[in-house]
């Protein structure tokens, strides 16, 4: 249950914003911070309990991103309850990464196919991207599309929506592209891109800033849906 959009920057670099959307019923999440791993520095924010992310930044300018995957029953009912690792760890692979292909052929040469179905998306600081999709069975992908979205209510319908809203918007600006990623219309609810539903919510909405000597990572807690914050907190590498 996520939104991330992304542009290549004309100055070299590029800026994503990533929406995270969880369950009323899961703790809070903490703030990002820099972390340092076996692999070396990222900024990254992590969910509560588990210490997990959906969200990571390295030096060298590449982020990996993910986002749960609600695949079609036919693939993901065999074992779909099963134990299975946290999908949190994945991110921190990122770790040392210089490239968004090298990000994700860490990942691939995990233990991750055990995990639950997720989409990753990988970019470096050259604005490449790459995109891989692990459904339970087999992974898909190629290069990063510019807007992604996941929602494990009324799966289709939602991502169509949110989809459409991002197709006749066609944000080209940082500005636009933030003001999408705190979109909320009473009406479309969990179509929202900042939504909130009986039980479910956007938690979080981040901003992520790659140039030539600047790594950064903008974090907006969101009480009401669709009311940003005067200012966010800001960690940089």
């Amino acid at each position: 249950m996520c939104t991330l959009t992304w542009r290549p920057s004309a100055e070299r670099g590029y800026d994503l914003f990533f929406n995270r959307d969880e369950l009323d019923t899961r703790t809070e999440e903490c703030p990002p911070a820099v972390i340092t791993t076996p692999g070396g520095r990222v900024i990254a924010p992590r969910d509560g309990p588990g210490g997990g992310t959906w969200l990571a930044l390295n030096e060298q300018g590449v982020t990996l991103a993910l986002l749960n995957c609600y695949p079609s029953r036919a693939q993901s009912v065999s074992g779909w309850d099963r134990p299975s690792p946290s999908r949190g760890g994945v991110c921190w692979t990122v770790a040392g990464a210089r490239s968004a292909r090298e990000a994700i052929e860490r990942v691939k040469a995990g233990s991750w196919e055990a995990a639950k179905p997720f989409h990753l998306v990988a970019l470096d600081a050259e604005a490449r991207g790459e995109w891989r999709t692990w459904d339970g069975v087999q992974w898909s992908g190629g290069s990063a599309p510019l807007f992604l979205t996941s929602s494990s209510f009324a799966s289709s319908e939602i991502e169509s929506e949110r989809a459409r809203r991002w197709r006749t918007s066609a944000p080209v600006t940082v500005e636009a592209m933030e003001a999408f990623h705190w979109f909320y219309e009473p009406a479309s609810g969990a179509a929202s891109i900042c939504m909130r539903r009986a039980d479910a919510r956007t938690r979080s909405v981040s901003h992520i800033t790659v140039r030539t000597g600047l790594r950064s990572l903008k974090y907006w807690t969101v009480g009401e849906p669709g009311a940003k914050p005067s200012d966010g907190r800001v960690v940089e590498l």
